[in-house]
């Protein structure tokens, strides 16, 4: 491959590769089509949710693709640009996000990754995601000697944290709010001045993600004034978005890693399962985002984030499910290129969905 950059983005470690083929010189000429190798890790658990598998699959997909299509498909005159991206951070970081805003998506017509889960399936519901800090400053006094002149922040950090509490009985089932406390204070003999809270909000719906956030936001603004205290909040990451469904697309790949690994890979429509900064990939082109199934030992199965997928992804199964992945998308990306009828109905697809899955 040609055309290495690196970094990207304004993001040290995210890279592009690209290599036009029979002649591409522009998008009139005819598609980009990314594969992308998304890494990050976990603390203490390391790749507990399967990133060296993405990104060496992704790299073996891309590397895999060129050799055909330089080698076994030289007399194709079909002039089509691949490109492998490099996107780091993407537990919380939001990698992704920030190459769109720096227009590295500009020019893709396609892309395509796969994340090992302890399912497979070609599409998986993701949910979208916001991550907000929430800080209560109150006034201090000696909580024995003299409390009435005191604010207490704890109790409005306190009283947030019980009414989101009670909220959830009245929030869809495709929507999940999770928070902590963060600080509660200095000493038991201290009024709290300085108080906050960590909450994260997620649906596979924008505008209902939207709608929650606000209503904590504004359970947030109760909780303070109940406490004479003041309450700010500021974003902790760039949102994530919903994964947009691409039918078509998902149907190629489905159709060549059920061939490929003998398991199924029907989409799975249920509750979003997680969150991911693809999502925000899917809402700008259309994009692959399968689940690839990887078991963990013994009778009891464990999926990401535990440090028993993390084992299973160095394992002689993880090594050979990045195989299966690399081949599965390789192949994917190079009927997709041959296949102007296909590209048609995938951005027809894009442009119809309005929904999210």
């Amino acid at each position: 491959l040609v055309g290495v950059e690196m970094p990207v983005a304004v993001l040290e470690t995210a890279f592009r590769v690209s290599h036009a083929f029979n002649g591409w010189k522009s998008p009139a000429d005819g598609p980009t089509i990314a594969v992308l190798c998304e890494y990050d890790a976990l603390p203490e658990i390391g790749h507990a949710c399967g990133h060296n598998i993405i990104a060496a699959s992704g790299a073996g997909a891309a590397v895999s693709a060129f050799l055909v299509a330089k080698n076994l498909l030289s007399d194709s005159t079909t002039k089509w640009r691949l490109q492998c991206l490099g996107t780091p951070a993407e537990e919380g970081g939001a990698g992704k996000q920030i190459m769109i805003e720096a227009g590295i998506f500009d020019e893709v017509d396609f892309a395509f990754m796969t994340h090992p889960t302890h399912v497979g399936s070609s599409f998986v519901r993701m949910m979208g995601v916001e991550s907000y800090s929430f800080e209560f400053t109150g006034k201090a006094a000696h909580a024995a000697a003299e409390p009435w002149n005191g604010l207490n922040a704890l109790d409005a950090v306190v009283n947030m944290y019980q009414s989101v509490a009670l909220m959830r009985q009245q929030v869809r089932p495709d929507a999940r709010i999770n928070g902590m406390i963060t600080k509660a204070g200095e000493a038991a003999n201290i009024i709290p001045a300085f108080t906050s809270a960590h909450y994260m909000v997620r649906s596979d719906d924008d505008a209902y993600l939207s709608e929650l956030l606000k209503r904590i936001q504004n359970i947030a603004t109760a909780s303070a004034l109940a406490c004479g205290c003041q309450v700010s909040w500021k974003p902790l990451m760039k949102g994530y978005r919903p994964l947009k469904y691409a039918p078509a697309l998902c149907a190629l790949f489905q159709k060549h890693m059920e061939r490929i690994s003998g398991e199924s890979y029907a989409p799975q429509y249920g509750p979003g399962m997680a969150s991911t900064d693809c999502g925000n990939v899917s809402q700008v082109v259309p994009t692959v985002h399968a689940c690839t199934k990887l078991e963990t030992e013994g009778e009891k199965k464990y999926g990401p984030h535990t440090k028993e997928f993390a084992v299973a992804t160095c394992s002689k199964d993880g090594l050979k499910l990045m195989l299966q992945s690399a081949r599965a998308v390789a192949i994917s990306v190079l009927e997709l290129a041959h296949n102007a009828d296909l590209q048609k109905q995938a951005k027809l697809e894009f442009e119809e969905n309005k929904k999210y899955f």
